[in-house]
């Protein structure tokens, strides 16, 4: 509406920054003439990423007064990074939507961590973990990449969106920054108004990285659940070495594997830095005896909180 300009140009206002960071990391440029945002009256959902053109919820204006404790960016940049991961490459069939919809989560959150820093990014990315294992807890458990569906839209949900979000956060932890960033512009580029499904992601970061991934997507992608790890430490401070028992009791009965994944763990002295050690869990059950010069003052398991996890430490 033509009397709130001053609500657009502040719920908005962030557009080009987003346009730059986006084209820049990605190293495709925004690959159309121009981008519209169009506010519509009771609009069914909170955005929709038509190309060049995304139609918003009119509840996205806020005034001056709203604007101290509601951000309309992060709507912004889910429906603008589609403008790439769905609009110009989309996925083949619903089967593989997390190709566009947990790209978009994952893009707007590293917007979040490139406007705001990595405090609020780290937030956010716990805030996705902690959606989809609610729903997975409470609700249902299943493959992002599943066919069994009542009707497509059921397929929207905290597994498509923040679980697809975290596996991506996974893979840059295994990958590195750079390697990660080099993968996404060969998946983006290769596959440039084309339809895509999971494989052609595989095969992108294989081209990359020479690393086959192909496990790291069988256990997180095509098949159920997460890691339910219980944790316990003890250090022999005769010996100066402490032991790290790492079980995974989630059950397997649904599909859902042992999962095999690194983490980094994280011991804290009494004075000066941590020393982080990474480990690889493979099995259902590991102890490390791991060498200290004292005991730690505590630990940190998954230092960064990079792996998607339920975690009882002892």
């Amino acid at each position: 509406p033509p009397a709130r300009r001053s609500d657009a140009l502040r719920s908005f206002g962030n557009t080009p920054k987003m346009l730059q960071f986006y084209s820049e990391k990605i190293g495709v440029k925004y690959p159309y003439e121009k981008y519209a945002q169009t506010c519509v009256q009771e609009f069914f959902f909170g955005g929709m990423e038509n190309t060049s053109a995304t139609t918003q919820t009119e509840r996205t204006l806020h005034d001056e007064r709203a604007h101290l404790d509601f951000s309309s960016d992060p709507l912004v940049a889910h429906e603008l990074a589609h403008q790439w991961w769905g609009d110009l490459l989309t996925c083949k069939d619903w089967s593989h939507a997390w190709l566009n919809e947990g790209f978009a989560t994952y893009f707007e959150a590293l917007w979040t961590e490139h406007d705001k820093g990595a405090d609020e990014f780290r937030y956010e990315m716990y805030t996705n973990a902690r959606l989809y294992i609610e729903e997975d807890t409470t609700s249902y458990r299943h493959p992002i990449v599943t066919r069994h569906y009542a009707y497509p839209f059921a397929m929207f949900d905290r597994h498509l969106y923040e679980k697809g979000a975290c596996v991506l956060h996974m893979l840059r932890f295994i990958l590195g920054d750079a390697l990660w960033w080099r993968a996404m512009n060969h998946y983006c580029v290769s596959n440039r108004e084309k339809a895509v499904e999971t494989q052609d992601l595989v095969r992108a970061i294989r081209e990359v990285s020479g690393m086959d991934l192909q496990q790291f997507f069988d256990q997180w992608v095509y098949s159920p659940g997460h890691p339910d790890l219980k944790v316990s430490w003890s250090f022999d401070n005769a010996a100066a070495v402490g032991t790290l028992s790492v079980v995974q009791t989630q059950s397997t009965d649904d599909g859902t594997p042992i999962f095999a994944f690194p983490v980094e763990v994280a011991f804290y002295p009494r004075k000066g830095s941590p020393i982080t050690h990474r480990l690889e869990i493979k099995n259902k059950e590991h102890r490390f005896h791991i060498p200290l010069r004292e005991k730690p003052q505590w630990i940190a398991f998954d230092a960064g909180q990079w792996i998607l996890k339920t975690l009882d430490l002892n």
